[in-house]
């Protein structure tokens, strides 16, 4: 098949107004657009490499309420062509907010570990139940938003996100803050309701810069005397 070893559509395409046919018969390599893009329809497809060009145009990438189950690869190859051979995974270094929320995304795979220079990072209304350890190499991440997952607890490795102003992981099944939050100096914001959190343990009394603690609809039942040793 002439499409066999076709891996990618340009994003260019998108600008492709009139075209009323496309045919991908036999593009079984292919991976941009995923192929849970390609399902929707037509529409869909030409929708997905407008938010593509728009991202390789800018430093942020809206992939939400795409229907994805897995992040687009496009992620960890950048700017492929369809005369390109295909290279390593270097990633998009521009790349600083992807939103990848309202989805069906039950893990995050490996491929994104190139992603270090992202600031913000959203994955909310997907099925994530745990976050990776790769985590660890997102040392300018500022916020982060998994909002409505299935996460029972943070991996230790989040300890090392030196930059990290928000952590906001409402209606999750986190049981315990973890330990390494007292590492997170920059932390202004940690958002955790909705969760199963039965104590509040000492550790959040180190985070000196901490203005919004937001812990309501947990199964706390009684507040530390130590919290108001925290710094206003």
């Amino acid at each position: 098949s002439k499409c066999a070893h076709l891996r990618y559509l340009p994003s260019k395409m998108f600008r492709l107004t009139a075209l009323e046919q496309l045919e991908l018969v036999g593009a079984s390599a292919l991976v941009n657009p995923p192929w849970e893009v390609i399902d929707q329809g037509f529409d869909a497809v030409f929708a997905f490499l407008k938010r593509l060009y728009d991202c390789e145009c800018s430093d942020s990438f809206d992939c939400s309420h795409v229907g994805l189950y897995w992040p687009p690869l496009a992620l960890a190859e950048i700017q492929k062509q369809l005369n390109e051979k295909q290279g390593e995974y270097i990633g998009m270094p521009q790349l600083h907010h992807l939103d990848l929320s309202h989805n069906f995304i039950k893990e995050l795979p490996s491929y994104m570990k190139v992603l270090t220079n992202l600031r913000s990072l959203k994955l909310d209304y997907n099925r994530l139940e745990v976050l990776p350890s790769f985590f660890s190499l997102f040392t300018r991440l500022g916020v982060i938003s998994v909002n409505h997952n299935r996460i029972k607890t943070f991996c230790p490795e989040m300890n090392n996100l030196l930059s990290i102003r928000s952590i906001i992981a409402n209606n999750n099944k986190i049981d315990h803050i973890f330990d390494g939050v007292a590492r997170l100096s920059t932390l202004l914001e940690l958002s955790l309701n909705n969760n199963d959190i039965g104590l509040i343990p000492d550790v959040v009394l180190v985070l000196s810069e901490l203005r919004h603690l937001r812990l309501g609809s947990n199964r706390i039942r009684k507040i530390p005397p130590t919290i108001t040793k925290m710094v206003a």
